[in-house]
């Protein structure tokens, strides 16, 4: 089992280049040009019909709040135990703890036994939460700087509210905003894809670059 974790932890370390919202804010000078990847596609079979759904607030978490995803095989608890202004840290039996800012992006800070190294990110330029409220054709953009494994890394992230889907997961049915953010580095790019329940306060579905979904099994809020 222990080394299904550290399979799980080394596909997110992997897939993961980006930043926190935290730092300066102001719109991100000399954006790259936009990829022309497709979304990560939703089986078939967990989609509804889209239906409209209110502009959705920037997540609000309390110490206590619990959300437990299934990642390929495994199953990972993710719990609050403390909450500033722009971020949660959760504790997870995978991840260790992670510093995870509010808007969509990666942890700020995440350390743990399943990792080699403790790996941080930086927003230095823009403001990723300003795609708050969500609604479909919203983006937000920003610069960071990360040190993963030992190595430092500028990214740039750009993020999108693509569309409204429900779908299934194995907490239930959701009505969900899809938000389609890529990272991009000096190494190439990589997409991640949320599924934000506004009815959970938490994506209830992620795709993490070439990573197996994580899916929300279970969750409880304080």
């Amino acid at each position: 089992m222990k080394s299904m974790f550290l399979a799980a932890a080394a596909l997110l370390l992997t897939a993961t280049l980006a930043a926190c919202a935290e730092g300066g804010g102001g719109a991100v000078t000399n954006a790259p040009a936009a990829t022309t990847a497709p979304t990560p596609a939703t089986p078939a079979a967990t989609v509804a019909a889209a239906s409209t759904l209110p502009p959705a607030p920037i997540p609000e978490y309390k110490v206590g709040d619990e959300f437990v995803f299934g990642v390929a095989t495994v199953e990972d608890t993710q719990r609050v135990i403390s909450v500033s202004g722009t971020e949660a840290v959760f504790e997870s039996r995978i991840f260790g703890t992670m510093n995870q800012p509010k808007a969509f992006t990666i942890p700020a800070k995440w350390t743990g036994s399943n990792l080699a190294l403790p790996n941080e990110a930086t927003i230095t330029e823009g403001d990723l939460s300003t795609i708050f409220p969500l609604q479909v054709g919203k983006t937000s953009e920003a610069r960071g700087r990360g040190l993963f494994g030992g190595n430092r890394l500028d990214v740039y992230i750009r993020c999108e509210v693509v569309s409204v889907q429900n779908i299934a997961v194995p907490a239930g049915r959701f009505d969900t905003f899809l938000v389609d953010c890529n990272y991009r580095h000096a190494n190439g790019d990589i997409r991640y894809v949320y599924w934000y329940a506004p009815q959970v306060g938490h994506w209830v579905r992620v795709i993490r670059g070439n990573s197996a979904a994580h899916e929300l099994k279970s969750y409880k809020r304080a």
